[in-house]
């Protein structure tokens, strides 16, 4: 009964005053560049600094100094790291740093050896990002987009400001790791990030649920209702009738791909001989490819230049590949590809 006014509505003729609009015909249809869609890409832009502010902090936080020199009463060691013993066991030394950033290890005094303390601590921290993306990708989808979003943010600003008072490499790398599972002297960068997530908090008041998420769920007034307000913040206007007609189809039209679809896990993707193969070959892809980006990423104080300038260069040539592969995907349509509805 529900596909009866959508149908009518395709083979009707246009009402006069309507002749310029074309009728929606599925959700994707309402997806256009608007008033709307402009506050949730503002929005996203300064999540996507604070995500990536933090991701790449430790690349100067956890940056070695270049050279670590000792004062002693009597004495004067240009550069502790090339000689014999640890530098813990020199006595009455106060230590004087080079280097283009105040990191941990410089803070907390690990030099030399010590480094790999430090370069552990990132791993940590990786690992609760990797923990992160497992967890709360399910519970967008059970909870709703923009909800477990705003907590891991808040949460992420509550444990960036946590980590300017840490006061051992322990205590950093569990708040660090924290941050991370909700995704940076270095304390002013740590503080520099949460002032730049201001403005998405601050923009987050003013944008809704995911229509799709609250349709998919069968929570169709809400859907209707929040679309109806994006359409009056676009200065559009649109028929109800047309809209609950369409709402109610396209949850109809996904209650029936749910219950032909099969429910699937982790283990499917190593059910039969084929799937192992291909699934393993592409986790050995992005394992090495990501080795390689991370590792080079985290140790860029090792190469010659300013870790500035070798950051910036990294980054250039990633978004000049990134924007370069888009454009042709865009223009050749070498993948198919499908709107999303925010």
């Amino acid at each position: 009964m529900a596909s009866q006014p959508i149908l009518s509505m395709l083979d009707a003729e246009p009402l006069v005053d309507d002749k310029s609009k074309p009728r929606r015909t599925t959700l994707d249809d309402y997806v256009h560049l608007s008033w709307y869609c402009f506050r949730v890409l503002l929005f996203a832009e300064f999540v996507l600094l604070s995500v990536m502010g933090n991701m790449v902090y430790m690349v100067y936080a956890g940056a070695a100094p270049r050279r670590v020199s000792c004062l002693q009463d009597d004495a004067y060691i240009e550069n502790i790291c090339k000689m014999n013993i640890s530098h813990r066991e020199l006595t009455n030394c106060t230590y004087e740093t080079e280097y283009e950033f105040r990191s941990v290890q410089i803070d907390f005094e690990y030099f030399c050896g010590d480094s790999s303390y430090v370069k552990s601590s990132i791993s940590a921290q990786m690992l609760g990002v990797l923990v992160g993306a497992l967890c709360f990708g399910h519970l967008s989808d059970k909870y709703g987009r923009k909800k477990v979003l705003m907590y891991c943010f808040l949460l992420c600003i509550v444990f960036q400001v946590a980590t300017v008072f840490a006061r051992t490499l322990w205590m950093f790398t569990v708040l660090r790791a924290i941050v991370g599972f909700f995704n940076g002297g270095q304390m002013t960068f740590q503080i520099a990030l949460v002032i730049v997530s201001f403005p998405a908090l601050l923009i987050s008041f003013f944008l809704y649920e995911s229509p799709r998420w609250l349709l998919g769920r069968g929570r169709i007034a809400e859907a209707e209702h929040i679309l109806l307000n994006i359409q009056r913040i676009d200065g559009k206007t649109e028929h109800r009738e047309e809209l609950t007609s369409l709402l109610q189809a396209e949850f109809e039209k996904a209650e029936a791909r749910e219950k032909k679809q099969q429910n699937y896990s982790i283990i499917d993707l190593f059910s039969t001989q084929k799937m192992a193969a291909v699934t393993s070959t592409l986790c050995m892809g992005m394992l090495f490819t990501s080795m390689i980006n991370y590792g080079l990423m985290f140790n860029l104080e090792k190469l010659s230049g300013s870790i500035y300038l070798n950051s910036t260069y990294l980054g250039g040539l990633r978004w000049i590949l990134n924007s370069t592969l888009g454009y042709f995907d865009y223009k050749l349509r070498l993948f198919p590809t499908t709107r999303p509805l925010i």
